[in-house]
Parts: structure tokens; sequence; C-alpha cells
């Protein structure tokens, strides 16, 4: 897969309302090639107290969250946009395709 240019990041929630430090997000991504997919962002922080709240000593999900350290836009952002240029192939893993062009 070459180069994808990733033209807006969306997040679902109201930024207001997400705690940067121990939360997740769904996020919308919309592509120049006219896909968009959605996918899950989240702390490691909010991993671990979803494990804890659910009394689980493993986690994992389908399609994996996207980790990040600070949940807010700017860092959601750089996330995804590190991943188009170092490992494209990887948003099929971590994100669900929602539309084309």
């Amino acid at each position: 897969m070459n180069h994808v240019e990733l033209l807006s990041v969306e997040f679902v929630s109201l930024v207001d309302n997400v705690d940067p430090d121990d939360d997740n997000v769904d996020v919308h991504i919309h592509l120049r090639d006219g896909r968009a997919y959605s996918l899950l962002a989240a702390t490691p922080k909010n991993i671990y107290r979803c494990m804890r709240d659910e009394g689980s000593e493993h986690f994992f999900s389908d399609p994996p969250p996207l980790l990040v350290n600070f949940l807010d836009e700017a860092h959601v952002r750089a996330a995804i946009e590190a991943m188009l240029v170092e490992k494209p192939d990887l948003l099929v893993t971590y994100g669900v395709l929602q539309s084309t062009d």
C-alpha cells in the first residue's frame, strides 16, 4: 500500500467529555482517496481500568484500539499520521472501513 494522505480526524464524542489520561473514544478518519474509517483510540491507563473493572487479567478486542499516551485530537491525529506513513497496511487492522468514493 502506498502512502495514504489523511484529510480529517473527528472525535465522535465531544472533546470536553473525554478524560485525556484515562478514556477511550471512537474516531472517524477521512482519507484523501475518499475512504473513511472508524477506529477506537484509548490510553493504556484506560485499558488497565477496563480490565480491573471487568475483573480480567487480559484484554483483547477486534479491532484493537489505537493506544496513545494522551487522548486529545492532536495526539490521536499524530498517531494516525505516523501509522499511515510508517505502516499504512495497519489501517485495516485498527480501522473499520465505513465508506469509499
